[in-house]
């Protein structure tokens, strides 16, 4: 009887850490997707004035039910080369990719950069999760599209972070003036990157794969079917130029997270991953600037 009392025990306290690591997954959540973040949290900040002679253009659109405000950026107002949808990072706002922005406007681009759901100085009341991106990344290239001024045009993709893994995975939806992708750092989906640092470290799994699946089970109940619009999804559903760039020094998005891991199961003819030693979660910027080897790769991504 006593050793039967002891596994009653012991079976009782597992499924009572099962329980709290489900909750860990759930506060993880809230702590990072259901916070909305303002202006005032900028970790890094450009201006405009920055970059001498850069026209910046104010335009809004919804996603759903929120405004999100954006913005054009050109060095022109002549024909373009074609027009970029700039998507940023978690815990980013579209100015805090001006170099970037800068650099595809000398290019000859119209850029069109945004702030994200619950983000800056876009309405809503916070992200809600990462697919959220792929939902407001939908939006931009929709109100792009039914632009007639910019109906000629050809769209490129160009995301970092959580904004990587959007642009790969709005290529779930049908967007067929969509002509490149660039995604710096992605992952494939939000559950998977929890999944995997799961796998990463010694665990008891029953215990500690509450925490992943706690995420899993929220961004299904929060987003249905889009939850499972993965960035892989995305780029074998398009035969367009897909770039796929990853630091292998990135700390944020370690290389075993992001979708180098995938490189054998991608079928798109035009995808490709360049692995860079150095760099970290910035492959576009170095200590001194701007990464212009690293940007110059993208453009010649797009143009093959």
């Amino acid at each position: 009887m006593i050793i039967l009392y002891v596994l009653i025990g012991l079976a009782a306290c597992s499924v009572l850490a099962a329980g709290l690591f489900y909750l860990l997954g759930i506060f993880i959540l809230k702590q990072t997707m259901s916070k909305r973040l303002d202006i005032s949290d900028a970790k890094i900040r450009y201006e405009p004035e920055n970059f001498p002679g850069l026209r910046e253009s104010g335009k809004d659109f919804y996603s759903g039910k929120n405004l999100l405000r954006g913005c054009f950026y050109s060095f022109r107002e002549e024909t373009y080369t074609g027009i970029v949808i700039c998507v940023c990072g978690h815990r980013l706002f579209h100015r805090d990719y001006l170099p970037e922005i800068a650099f595809f406007a000398e290019a000859g681009y119209l850029v069109f950069a945004f702030d994200p759901t619950g983000c800056g100085e876009s309405g809503g009341d916070c992200p809600g999760g990462q697919p959220q991106w792929i939902l407001d990344t939908d939006a931009a290239i929709t109100m792009i599209e039914n632009l007639p001024e910019l109906k000629e045009y050809p769209i490129y993709l160009y995301g970092h972070s959580t904004g990587a893994y959007a642009v790969c995975g709005v290529l779930n939806f049908e967007h067929p003036g969509i002509c490149g992708v660039a995604a710096m750092a992605p992952v494939n989906s939000g559950y998977e990157f929890g999944k995997v640092f799961w796998e990463m470290y010694p665990h008891p799994s029953f215990i500690t794969k509450q925490t992943y699946l706690a995420m899993k089970n929220y961004e299904e109940k929060r987003f249905g079917e889009l939850s499972g619009y993965t960035a892989l999804k995305g780029i074998n559903n398009v035969k367009i130029p897909v770039l796929i760039v990853q630091c292998m020094d990135d700390k944020t998005v370690q290389p075993s997270c992001s979708m180098a891991r995938h490189e054998s199961e991608i079928t798109n003819p035009k995808a490709r991953i360049l692995l860079l030693q150095e760099g970290g979660h910035w492959a576009s910027r170095r200590e001194d600037g701007l990464n212009r080897e690293v940007m110059q790769a993208v453009l010649a991504a797009w143009e093959h």
